[in-house]
């Protein structure tokens, strides 16, 4: 009964909840639609639109401005408003065009802004008053003393104000409306009539302010405090000409309140309450139709399992708790704890149903397993264990009871993660322990895996089963077909990758196909983008077609039973070769290729020369037939051929105690849960071979010799041991790397702040307890955090392989991926310009690149023992990825990429310095030189210090030459390439020659001589604009001082004419040589004017304006600023067509000059043919210059604009370069990466610590805690870039 009533209160509480919420915003959008349809419906509404820009000629185009039309105006215009935005410095001149704006009063104008009318109009003698900074209101010309409004529409205004704090009440109940009748009624009989003195205001056509007092009647009631002579006018005008404006008091109106009325059911009772939609939002959370109807079904299901589970409760003190527990499962449907231990980000509607979920997944667990209690079951010995199904159901039960009563607890440590975590890390650890898979990346994902896995496990155990039925199993058809069905169905397997898009991918290419449909959706297409070298229905139907020819062969030559016939020597020999294959594999070779080999020797002991110095020549591969081929040495050679030897031994053993398992297990168990357990166990060691065999080794060796040596009498064959063995394994070395890192991170180095060391010395004494923790998170797979980042751990909640619940990836900002008005405003402009934004498209591209040699690198064992949870870190130079491997499979591998800053903190340069140091250092003082004795010169040995330092890190190097085909950059300063005015005169020269170029190759020759007739007929003549000068134009003339056509001329006409007669040998051109050289000048003229300044200088006279300058015409940003080149409108496309790649091309030229001389004009033309053809030439922010790196071009150039962290702007020449680059390659212990990562998220989200100089960021080189901290996701870490999965 007290479930029902608890119950039915929270569902009421939940639906008026729901309706007074979704009323109000249904309210709150209605009324702005019909204020926005009575705008739209205006007829005398129009937009005004205005060109300003700032005091550096940039432009601002996020500055909105709306008039009304009116006749009684001299310029047509009665009430503008613009609105500025705040960013933009008042102070700052604004400049218009004077013509736009002739005509406006003074009253236009915002405070602190100077436009060309203002100057105008101030010459004319005119005064300009300032204005508010926010906005300038001319007022209405029609503001009559009749015009006034009443005092109900006064406070109808007044309450529309307050429209987002209040609600209506319009479809209350009847009881609700009577009451509000009877409280109107009181109202009107007890309102009294008074006199109130008004003021108002108002504007004649001359400009001129009059005001006026009136004396009005009003009613009011004894309730009102407030004296209606001191009540300020509704009707306010700003006077701009006035000496002292007018500034109207605040008027105070007290947001109305919303009537609730909750009934008690089954009564007449009820509550009234009086509260406003802040107050609500605090009590409770903004639900929608769906989450109520859940939320209620959640509270429903809670209350009748609660009821169920009061009888298995002995004392009173335990029922109270669970009432606790419930309780808090109950509120938190109503109002959820934002954010909670185990929120992954800061605000998630997930957390407001975790509680009832695990409530009622324990529940459920207990009240099942009780239920089996009652049921008899027989007894069973599993490796010398005595079990009985039955006590394991009275452990479930007892352990879930004691969970259920401290629910709150660890929901309040966040040791249970949220629904989706959870879900997706039981099917993952479902997928890996029962099925020998690899990680999931989606709750989709893995119920596409299991849902397989159980199909073809099923199918398989189905012909085991119809052998066993015979009687006959290992000596019939049935079990050979069972054979090689466990070998099919684990090859199949083993080739499906978790990205649900694969299999959806077949049905959206015939689909394509048939209905002829070719747009594709914005997920399709990234996963498209992603799948390297690979088409996913072929590759389904090749592992099809290969599956069924390995269910043919395994079928034949399990029918001569060749392998069982050989037991027991078999085995023994078959797992001693598999022993010294996997010491060769796993150890020799992996350790043997690592920088320091075993943590002793200097130098690497698996060494090619003859490959190293191929690499430095060819990139490490070869031509063929125009197909490139890597070049393998021997050791990779080895490495690769054990892989497949390895495969083949597993399947041979495994085959060949399949009628072993049998025979032992026909004693215990049914037919069917055998042929189950025996078609499960065998896929699950042959599909973990294939796809990841580093720890089966060690399993299938374990397990011989534990389970046919030391104890072979509770053996319950290989095959069962095996299965055993490789979990326990598993997590035999999840442990050992997991008291590595508290090891490291023990050491007083890891102290960043006083409160580190404060904690530490707390922890020491409470070593046993670390262990137990440590013990648990091994048990739940889950990692343990250092709390605030200080040597004390707790546990976190258990995190799946991919780890981080979001799926994402960054995106570069450019004029592709951004509003105009972003890219202009100051504080987007910072981000985009930011040298980690630009440098974003080589992280982007080195994941590509990583994508497309990611097959070679791993079957070369590059990566070493590569494992599903892998961490690596990728460096060179200024570049630094983390790699995290989520899927490693046959044939696929599933990874991500988080791209570092380029700029990084303090902390970030000092442990890059230290893995710089590592891979820089000599080591010449080695206490023992096996060299001498052995006459190796590899052998050398490092000191007993060294291997200490070295043994003390979270991370080593495996590879320092990992050679990777992206871009080298080569970035060359404007400050110290463009020194003064020599430099900036041969950019001027190079760019009039490119302009020549441009225009003899242009095809649109015709339409220049339609258009610019009037240009080409005679000779310009010279042009003496204040930005020409003898130091920077080759064509100026002295006496004259204007550059003039004659001296441009004979400069220039050689080369014009040598491009003019070279082009002309491949078609006709329409335009003469002197046509060409005047439209040249015109061009040259006019790309020179676009260097002057608003304040009438050149900007090519000083650096400081020069390079922005040229920044902007680089990027094509072009502007007619004198009237002598207003003939470049007949044709504007020119500027497109000739100007702008000609100030790219010359620029580039002019970098080139140092290296080449450019006097031969035939060697000049060749080389601006080859630039443009093979060169791409742009800006950084051009969607180009993106899609040019992702499809490989090889060169690229362009000028750099990078505003740094201290706001400085920084102008730099790029040149990029494709080809093999060298990296280092170094491995991280993964469970300090998700240590470090779990620890960051539960300070940042749980804590609360966002203290840009915390102790859990601070320098570590042993963990590389601040690279590691840095590339979590957003908004807890700071990468520069995130790829796709």
């Amino acid at each position: 009964v007290i479930f029902i009533l608890f119950t039915s209160v929270h569902i009421y509480v939940l639906i008026m909840n729901f309706y007074f919420n979704t009323h109000d915003n249904e309210y709150t959008t209605k009324k702005k639609k019909d204020e926005m349809k009575k705008d739209d419906d205006d007829p005398n509404k129009i937009q005004l639109s205005i060109d300003v820009e700032n005091e550096i000629g940039e432009p601002i185009n996020n500055i909105e401005g709306t008039t009304t039309e009116s006749n009684n105006s001299g310029i047509g215009l009665e009430n503008i408003t613009l609105t500025v935005p705040s960013d933009n410095d008042h102070s700052s001149a604004m400049f218009m065009s004077a013509k736009t704006m002739e005509g406006l009063d003074d009253d236009h104008f915002d405070e602190g802004h100077h436009s060309a009318a203002v100057m105008a109009a101030r010459e004319r003698g005119q005064s300009v008053q300032p204005r508010s900074p926010l906005s300038a209101t001319r007022g209405s010309n029609q503001s009559l003393p009749s015009e006034k409004k009443s005092e109900d529409s006064r406070e109808e205004e007044s309450i529309s104000s307050d429209s987002l704090f209040d609600s209506d009440l319009s479809e209350a109940t009847d009881e609700e409306e009577e009451d509000e009748e009877k409280e109107k009624e009181l109202e009107t009989k007890a309102k009294k009539t008074r006199k109130v003195k008004k003021t108002y205001s108002y504007i004649d056509d001359a400009g001129q302010v009059h005001s006026y007092e009136m004396w009005e009647e009003e009613e009011y009631t004894d309730s009102e405090v407030e004296d209606a002579n001191n009540e300020p006018s509704d009707v306010i005008d700003m006077v701009p000409n006035a000496s002292t404006p007018i500034t109207p008091k605040k008027e105070e109106v007290n947001p109305r309140k919303m009537k609730y009325s909750l009934h008690i059911p089954f009564t007449t009772f009820k509550f009234k309450m009086k509260i406003n939609r802040l107050i609500l939002e605090e009590v409770f959370d903004p639900i929608s139709k769906w989450e109520m109807i859940l939320t209620t079904l959640l509270a429903t299901l809670l209350a009748w399992v609660g009821t169920r589970m009061i009888n298995l409760y002995a004392s009173y003190l335990e029922i109270a708790f669970y009432f606790y527990s419930i309780g808090t499962a109950h509120y938190s449907l109503l109002k959820s704890p934002q954010p909670d231990a185990h929120s992954p980000v800061h605000y998630t509607r997930l957390v407001a149903y975790s509680r009832s979920f695990y409530m009622l997944i324990f529940s459920s667990s207990t009240l099942i397993a009780n239920a089996l209690l009652s049921i008899p079951f027989f007894n069973l010995t599993a490796w010398g264990i005595y079990t009985n199904p039955l006590r394991l159901a009275e452990f479930i039960v007892s352990l879930c009871k004691f969970v259920l009563l401290f629910m709150p607890v660890l929901m309040l440590f966040g040791w249970l993660p949220n629904i989706y975590t959870f879900t997706i890390l039981v099917l993952e650890n479902i997928h890996i322990h029962g099925f020998g898979g690899t990680g999931l990346t989606s709750i989709v994902s893995g119920i596409i895996q299991l849902f397989f896995d159980v199909v073809l496990i099923t199918l398989v155990a189905g012909t085991a089963y119809a052998s066993i039925l015979q009687g006959t199993f290992g000596s019939d058809y049935y079990s050979c077909v069972f054979s090689g069905s466990i070998v099919a169905a684990s090859y199949f397997l083993s080739r499906l990758p978790s990205n649900p898009y694969f299999y959806f991918h077949p049905f959206i290419f015939l689909y394509r196909k048939i209905r002829g449909n070719h747009h594709k959706n914005k997920a399709i297409q990234e996963y498209e983008d992603n799948l390297i070298g690979v088409t996913p229905f072929l590759r389904l139907l090749m592992d099809a077609l290969f599956s069924l020819a390995l269910l043919v062969f395994v079928s034949a030559v399990q029918v001569f039973d060749p392998f069982h016939r050989a037991n027991p020597y078999l085995m023994y020999v078959l797992v001693v070769i598999y022993a010294i294959l996997g010491f060769v594999r796993y150890i020799l070779i992996p350790q043997g290729r690592k920088y320091h080999p075993f943590t002793l020797f200097r130098n690497t002991l698996f060494y090619a020369p003859f490959k190293r110095s191929l690499e430095s020549r060819t990139g490490g591969s070869i031509k063929i037939l125009n197909q490139k081929f890597t070049i393998w040495t021997w050791f990779e050679w080895v490495y690769y051929v054990i892989g497949i030897l390895e495969n083949i031994i597993v399947v041979i053993l495994v085959l060949s105690n399949l009628t072993t398992a049998f025979e032992i297990f026909n004693q215990k168990l049914d037919p069917i849960v055998i042929s189950i357990v025996l078609a499960m166990f065998s896929i699950r060691i042959i599909r973990a071979v294939i796809s990841n065999s580093a720890k089966m080794c060690i399993s299938i060796c374990f397990a011989t010799l534990i389970f046919n040596v030391d104890l072979p009498m509770i053996s319950e064959s290989l095959i069962a041991d095996t299965f055993l063995i490789h979990i326990i394994v598993k997590k035999i070395f999840e442990f050992r790397a997991k008291l590595h890192f508290i090891m490291i991170y023990s050491l007083p180095r890891s102290w960043g702040s006083f409160m580190h060391l404060f904690l530490h010395i707390i922890a020491l004494p409470h070593f046993v307890f670390t262990l137990f923790l440590l013990i648990l998170s091994v048990v739940l797979n889950t990692p343990i955090i250092p709390l605030i980042g200080a040597p004390f751990w707790v546990l976190g909640y258990a995190r799946p392989i991919k780890y981080w619940e979001r799926t994402y990836h960054s995106k570069r900002r450019d004029n592709s991926t951004q509003q105009l008005s972003q890219s202009l405003s100051e504080s987007s402009s910072g981000a985009q310009y930011s040298k980690n934004n630009l440098n974003t498209i080589f992280y982007e591209h080195l994941a590509i690149a990583l994508s497309r040699n990611m097959r070679s690198f791993v079957r070369r064992g590059l990566f070493g023992n590569l494992e599903a949870g892998n961490v690596y870190v990728v460096i060179r130079e200024s570049l630094t990825a983390v790699v995290h491997f989520i899927e490693v499979g046959n044939g696929f591998i599933t990874f991500q990429i988080r791209g570092l800053e380029y700029n990084g903190t303090l902390c970030h340069q000092n442990e890059i310095n230290t893995i710089r140091e590592e891979l820089e250092n000599d080591y010449s003082h080695a206490f023992v030189r096996l060299s001498n004795l052995l006459r190796l010169n590899r052998l050398k040995l490092l000191t007993f210090s060294k291997i200490i330092s070295l043994s003390t890190h979270s991370w080593e190097v495996i590879h320092d030459n990992l050679l990777v085909e992206t871009y080298n950059i080569n970035e060359s300063s404007c400050e110290k390439t463009i020194l003064g005015f020599n430099e900036k005169k041969l950019i001027f020269k190079y760019t009039t020659l490119s302009l020549i170029y441009f225009l003899c190759q242009s095809k649109n020759h015709d339409v220049f001589l339609t258009k610019f007739s009037e240009i080409l007929s005679d000779d310009p003549k010279g042009d003496q604009n204040y930005v020409f000068s003898p130091y920077l134009d080759e064509d100026y003339d002295i006496y004259l001082k204007s550059v003039v056509f004659s001296k441009f001329k004979n400069l220039y006409a050689p080369f014009l004419k040598h491009c003019y007669e070279t082009i002309e040998k491949e078609r006709s051109l329409s335009l003469s040589i002197d046509q060409l050289l005047r439209m040249a000048f015109l061009l040259s003229v006019f790309y020179r004017h676009s260097f002057a300044s608003p304040n009438g200088e050149s900007c090519a006279e000083r650096n400081v304006t020069f390079f922005p300058k040229l920044h902007q015409l680089f990027t094509g940003d072009f502007r007619v600023v004198n009237s002598s080149d207003e003939w470049i409108f007949n044709y504007v496309d020119i500027i497109q067509e000739v100007v702008i790649p000609s100030t790219r091309l010359g620029l580039k030229l002019f970098y080139d000059s140092f290296i080449e001389d450019f006097d031969d004009l035939n060697e000049l033309f060749n080389h601006m043919k080859y630039t443009i053809n093979e060169i791409v030439i742009t800006h950084e922010e051009d969607p180009e210059w993106r899609n040019a790196i992702v499809d490989e071009a090889p060169y690229f150039f362009t000028l750099r604009k990078e505003v740094t962290f201290e706001k400085e702007i920084k102008f730099s020449i790029i040149n990029l370069e494709k080809r093999p680059c060298k990296f280092s390659v170094l491995q991280v212990n993964h469970e300090a990466v998700r240590s470090l990562w779990a620890s960051q998220q539960h300070e940042l989200v749980w804590i609360g610590n966002s203290h840009a100089e915390r102790g859990s960021i601070q320098e570590n080189g042993a963990v590389l805690r601040n690279l590691i901290g840095s590339s979590s996701d957003v908004p807890i870490g700071y990468p520069a870039f995130v790829s796709p999965l």
